[in-house]
């Protein structure tokens, strides 16, 4: 991680512009449960869910922002998210904008993306959704995971003049389940083009998938 993101610990925050866009493609149930294990000062986690009723939980390592997240009404565990174990299956949204870093032992590394999507998407509800900011060279790392337990793909670029330098983009699934009821996404996602063949038991031939549609579509897909 450079210098810079290392005095952060790893925190790029969801610009807030683009929290109220994403906002505007889900339909939330009644009443439900979110979790953000990288909640930060909590601001992009609350214009997500503003003015729905949700029960909200984060967590965050930085005992400063933790503080914060706790003052706009997240209940929020200061901690390390990789060692907080949690119920699976426990909430029907999971807002996940990991570190974009490398882990730091001394061998067989990987990526952090990919090492928070793997701890903590079990705690998704089958039906629930995954909403995921990764930059978007990282994708393909996450892509046999996402296509074994996900369906119903969504990728968007983000377009805030503050995610460029990361290069980010925003991905969205919805937990594989037959007739889940619960949180759904609007039809004003766009549809892609692979995404009837995202089943849970997907082949792994849409690692190669994924990647030609990221490549060919993302520069055009993109949320006003």
């Amino acid at each position: 991680m450079r210098p810079h993101g290392k005095t952060k610990l790893g925190f790029f925050p969801l610009p807030v512009p683009e929290a109220a866009r994403l906002k505007n493609c889900l339909a939330f149930a009644s009443e439900f449960s979110a979790l953000d294990p990288c909640v930060g000062d909590g601001a992009a986690f609350t214009h997500l869910l503003h003015g729905v009723t949700a029960h909200r939980y984060g967590i965050e390592i930085d005992a400063y922002r933790a503080e914060q997240a706790k003052a706009l009404g997240i209940e929020t565990l200061q901690a390390n998210t990789l060692d907080v174990r949690c119920q699976p299956e426990a909430v029907s949204v999971l807002y996940l904008n990991p570190p974009y870093d490398w882990e730091s032992g001394e061998s067989n590394n990987q990526r952090l993306e990919a090492v928070f999507l793997e701890h903590t998407y079990r705690w998704l509800k089958a039906g629930g959704v995954l909403l995921f900011v990764i930059p978007q060279l990282r994708l393909a790392k996450c892509a046999r995971l996402l296509s074994e337990h996900f369906t119903d793909l969504r990728v968007f670029r983000l377009t805030e003049p503050a995610c460029l330098p990361i290069q980010a983009d925003r991905s969205c699934w919805q937990r594989a389940a037959n007739d889940t009821p619960g949180l759904r996404m609007r039809s004003c996602w766009m549809e892609c083009a692979i995404s009837k063949c995202w089943q849970r038991r997907a082949s792994l031939s849409l690692w190669a998938t994924l990647l030609r549609f990221v490549t060919k579509f993302l520069p055009r897909s993109r949320l006003y």
